[in-house]
């Protein structure tokens, strides 16, 4: 999966410079970078303080289409990072968490007048999420840490849709939905007693459009 998703990243650098002829002076494709922009507008429109969760993991995307046909590639990406400790100060515990989302597919935008575009097609998705634990016991001569750990891999594939407005010449302002489907496996490790147990997982996720994304077209 993750050869598929680097030979879909290596054709979109070289397709939209292939498809570009140097003799035209009209350009025969688009390019769209999108960035979330669901806690710029919480801000701006000041919605009393409200935090509601954004299902979509993918913090960027980027798309090139031509122009006539609204034909294309798209491409996501996400990740976070977390680092923090709690506990108390007799067991301290410190977890780090990191998750990474990277999705690739073939799209097809359409125009509803000056104002209006939306598009549809189908994604190949990759998700990696880590976390690891590490709790001390300061009572009593306390011990050897205990280290627990899972990392989880899961791939997929399911149909994406957008819908976007365009607010000035090359900005727009959109929001997507998806359904994928993910199958992988979740390995739990558990340092202290160097045990290992896998699952397996398989899951239908339905993103709702309640993600924001600012996008510059260029």
């Amino acid at each position: 999966m993750i050869r598929i998703l680097l030979a879909f990243a290596l054709f979109a650098l070289a397709w939209p410079a292939a498809a570009q002829d140097a003799t035209e002076s009209v350009r025969t494709n688009s390019r769209f970078l999108g960035v979330q922009a669901n806690q710029l507008v919480q801000q701006l429109l000041n919605f009393g303080g409200t935090n509601n969760a954004v299902a979509n993991p993918y913090l960027l995307t980027y798309a090139f289409n031509h122009n006539t046909s609204g034909t294309g590639m798209s491409f996501g990406l996400g990740y976070s990072y977390r680092h923090f400790n709690d506990g108390d100060a007799i067991t301290p515990r410190q977890t780090t968490e990191s998750d990474l989302f990277i999705r690739a597919g073939l799209e097809k935008k359409v125009f509803w007048g000056k104002r209006w575009m939306g598009s549809y097609g189908m994604d190949l998705v990759l998700d990696r999420l880590r976390d690891k634990t590490k709790t001390t016991s300061n009572f009593g001569g306390g011990g050897p840490p205990i280290e627990t750990g899972s990392t989880t891999n899961l791939a997929g594939l399911g149909p994406r849709c957008t819908l976007n407005f365009q607010v000035a010449e090359k900005i727009l302002i959109g929001t997507e939905a998806s359904y994928y489907f993910k199958s992988g496996k979740q390995k739990i490790e558990d340092h202290t007693v160097s045990v290992n147990t896998e699952h397996k997982q398989r899951s239908f996720n339905l993103a709702v459009p309640s993600v924001l994304y600012l996008i510059l077209r260029f």
